[in-house]
């Protein structure tokens, strides 16, 4: 039940708000503050999970901070009150009416207790603070600028609380923050940052409003900005994590291209990535690798990864000619660099397709040499990459890894991250490696159920391709399995069907390729009937042309038996030995390698498994096909059908 916070009754009834706030404070949604302090008459507080967790301080972005250019900031002015220097004036000096107190007073009071709260591990959250918080509550209204910037730093250096949403000190930083968003109307940049300043040291940057604020008060006039301010806001990007990245930051990112160091491009990408924001402009990605390749034997590990990180996300492939490159001079660095640094160095061409054997084979080696230590989530990420280019190594990274995942060491890790299990066994299938044990525990119901929930729409298609890899490649596997019901929903949420030229979505460039091949096998078999599109491995989900031959007329006969099963099934071919069944892959670039005729690590599962249950797998690779003329098209396809 939400309840009224009394403490804020004063403050907002002066403004002629009614206010309810429940105790835990997520966020205003009043909007942009007004300089006039006018705000529309209901509010509304609502909480989120992010407010229940512990106060942390991120790695990665103290590391980030200590990066940051200098700018001038807006400096408060020296005070030294007398301070409190025994428990016992403590406690007196606190048990005091501060509701008829003063806002200067109360500051004060704050400054003169800070000593003794450090050295006796005093919190905020101690009652003995109740009235002092009680004062500030009622009077943060008047508190000026500079007293507002003094109580900050000051509660700065108070020892800190266990959570945000501590007793007292939720809501006096609740409190300043709002201070904070109303006065930021007649703030100039220097106070603006200043201030965000004080709110990221305090470890509250990502529940602040007034950092939201302060991101989108820069992004009416990004050009004002200079050089230094616009690595700062990309900083804050980074902290706040709640507004993506505007487009106008990227043309002045772009305008000033040649100005930042490889160290401010790494903040820059924090603010991209942290945002999963998309690098839109090709040349701020063509500056990122630039700076990289260039500065590859000093660049810090963290400045790295959080730079493939941004070029991984933003999938950009008009640069994908330059990340070999970079990669050859990155590999040689790769002794020296963490293990998660290692990882995104062996991920960042998968967006792309593009394979570079020599740094992945690396990773992997480096891996396989330290599997002990490993996390479990790395592992995941390097089977990903290894597993998609078809990566061997020796020893074999998958032969070693699923061993490693057998070890019940690695159970309580399997529980902190729960979706890790099903894709490491995910990408072991595809080369033919399970593991029976543990296949059963994820396609256990009450596993799936706490996972992914009960809804078969969140079943993931790590999951439903294990199931029905064990149907094909498992047959002695006695474990659990998907219903038929969840796993004919489950298909239907995963399938993309068959295009045809009447259909209501336009055609992509992928559904015109395959139906320029079911033109040319047409042309072969001579009548449509006579073809079949179906996904007759149900966990792809891109159907393929099913064709049958008669082996004794040499005829094409209209594909039979497939009323016996329905969506999610796997759909063996019949009477094998009499009729010659053909699968046509049509292989999209996206299902190849970037810019060449070589099927992806799962394609080569497919090919395999369709073998297993009895098609002949034709291959055809879209890209090329498209250019041949019509004659060629059907030679083409006539000769793998022979």
């Amino acid at each position: 039940m939400i309840r009224p916070l009394s403490r804020f009754n004063t403050l907002w009834e002066k403004i002629g708000v009614t206010c309810y706030k429940q105790p835990h404070r997520t966020s205003l949604n009043h909007g942009t503050p007004k300089p006039n302090l006018t705000f529309t008459p209901a509010l509304n507080f609502h909480t989120t999970l992010k407010n229940h967790t512990k106060i942390f301080t991120d790695f990665e972005n103290n590391y980030a901070y200590k990066l940051l250019p200098p700018i001038s900031k807006f400096e408060p002015s020296l005070s030294a009150p007398s301070a409190i220097t025994t428990l016992e004036a403590f406690d007196n000096h606190l048990n005091q009416n501060w509701r008829a107190s003063t806002a200067t007073a109360i500051v004060e009071a704050f400054e003169r207790v800070k000593d003794i709260t450090i050295s006796h591990k005093i919190t905020l959250s101690d009652k003995r603070f109740d009235k002092l918080v009680d004062g500030l509550m009622d009077h943060c209204e008047k508190l000026t600028d500079d007293e507002l910037l003094r109580l900050l730093l000051t509660l700065l250096e108070y020892p800190p609380c266990d959570a945000s949403n501590s007793r007292n000190f939720h809501d006096v930083w609740s409190c300043l923050d709002d201070i904070c968003c109303w006065k930021m109307s007649n703030w100039d940049l220097q106070k603006l940052y200043t201030f965000a300043d004080v709110w990221f040291r305090w470890n509250l940057g990502r529940l602040s409003d007034f950092v939201f604020e302060v991101l989108d008060r820069a992004t009416f006039k990004p050009h004002r900005l200079s050089k230094n301010m616009l690595v700062y806001t990309f900083f804050y990007f980074n902290v706040n994590r709640r507004k993506s990245v505007p487009f106008e930051f990227e043309h002045e990112l772009a305008r000033r291209i040649d100005e930042f160091s490889i160290d401010e491009w790494a903040i820059i990408a924090m603010g991209y990535f942290k945002t999963k924001s998309k690098i839109k402009l090709p040349e701020i990605a063509s500056a990122m690798i630039r700076a990289v390749s260039e500065n590859c034997e000093t660049i810090n590990e963290i400045s790295l990864t959080a730079i493939l990180k941004a070029l991984r996300l933003s999938q950009r492939g008009e640069v994908a000619s330059d990340i070999p490159p970079m990669l050859d001079k990155v590999t040689l660095q790769l002794p020296r660099l963490s293990i998660m640094s290692l990882v995104h160095v062996a991920l960042i061409g998968t967006q792309l397709q593009l394979k570079h054997e020599p740094s992945i084979r690396k990773c992997a080696d480096r891996i396989i040499a330290e599997i002990e230590t490993i996390r479990i989530k790395d592992l995941e990420r390097i089977l990903l990459a290894c597993s998609m280019f078809s990566i061997d190594t020796t020893p074999s990274i998958y032969e070693v890894a699923s061993k490693e995942i057998l070890k019940q060491t690695r159970r309580k890790e399997f529980v902190q991250y729960n979706r890790c299990l099903p894709s490491i066994l995910n990408y072991l299938s595809l080369r033919k490696i399970y593991s029976h044990n543990l296949m059963n525990d994820v396609l256990n119901d009450e596993y799936i159920n706490e996972t992914y929930g009960k809804s078969s729409k969140n079943v993931p298609r790590d999951l439903f391709s294990l199931d029905t890899c064990v149907e094909v490649e498992c047959p002695d596997y006695k474990g659990n399995r998907l219903s038929p019901q969840k796993r004919y929903k489950a298909a239907k949420w995963l399938s993309e069907y068959a295009p045809t030229r009447d259909q209501h979505k336009r055609l992509s460039l992928s559904d015109k390729a395959y139906l320029e091949i079911v033109d040319s096998l047409v042309g072969i078999v001579g009548e449509e009937r006579l073809l079949r599109s179906d996904h007759v491995l149900p966990h792809f989900s891109k159907p393929d042309i099913i064709l049958c031959k008669d082996q004794v007329s040499g005829e094409f006969v209209e594909p039979f038996g497939f009323e016996n099963y329905v969506l999610g099934d796997v759909m063996r071919p019949f009477n094998v030995e009499k009729y010659k069944w053909y699968a046509v892959m049509v292989l999209t670039p996206n299902l190849t390698l970037r810019d060449a005729c070589e099927p992806l690590g799962g394609m080569i599962m497919k090919e395999r498994q369709l073998k297993t249950i009895g098609y002949t797998p034709v291959l055809v690779y879209a890209a090329p096909f498209t250019t041949l003329s019509s004659a060629e098209k059907t030679a083409h396809l006539r000769r793998h059908l022979s």
